[in-house]
């Protein structure tokens, strides 16, 4: 698994080292645009390397290395994961501090949103894997485009709506207990989808 990992993360390293660098920079910077847009990609990142596996081959090759059908899957998704949660961590130090500096920052409306749109991030990557496996990445990125759109326009529009309805909840640090929990649901439902629609891929 952890070769996997490793050949994924240098690749994407090799491939995107511009866009890597930029996303590192929309995760510090403050407003719910850039961080949400940081989120999103940074789930998407394994479809990025599903792309450059598909060109490359790789599942040919993969065919005669000692790995399973499910580490092969599971390793897409624990890249995202990976990703997410730098994403997610940098972000909610650089918001912590800011807090520190603007006494008049609202900390935990900010950490609100990096939480639910990490979540939006996770449902969006669900969707897209299982997606991608069945089709491929070039016919499903048509799907991809479309669920970003959507889900860049739900966290866009519904963004302050949101933070509104829970401070009026007064859910207090239940989103930050709720949201992972629910996240790991849907990444686990999405997993075994994907590896039941690879294995019959390979058929």
């Amino acid at each position: 698994m952890k070769g996997l990992l490793l050949k994924d993360w240098y690749t994407l390293t090799k491939q995107l080292k511009f866009t890597l660098g930029l996303l590192v920079v929309l995760t510090i910077l403050p407003g719910y645009s850039t961080v949400s847009f940081a989120l999103l990609y940074s789930a998407m990142l394994p479809i990025t390397a599903l792309a450059y596996d598909e060109r490359s081959k790789w599942d040919e090759l993969a065919a005669m290395m000692p790995y399973s059908v499910r580490q092969i899957v599971a390793g897409k998704y624990i890249l995202g994961m990976v990703c997410l949660v730098g994403a997610v961590l940098l972000s909610t130090v650089v918001q912590g501090i800011i807090g520190l500096v603007q006494k008049d920052f609202a900390v935990q409306e900010v950490l609100t949103m990096v939480f639910c749109m990490a979540f939006l991030s996770v449902v969006l990557m669900s969707l897209n894997l299982p997606v991608m496996y069945r089709f491929g990445v070039e016919r499903g990125r048509i799907v991809f485009m479309v669920l970003c759109a959507l889900v860049a326009g739900i966290g866009a529009g519904f963004a302050e709506p949101l933070m509104g309805l829970l401070e009026r909840l007064e859910l207090g640090i239940a989103p930050f207990f709720v949201l992972p929990a629910a996240a790991i649901a849907v990444l686990l439902i999405s997993m075994e989808i994907s590896i039941k629609l690879y294995q019959k891929k390979k058929r």
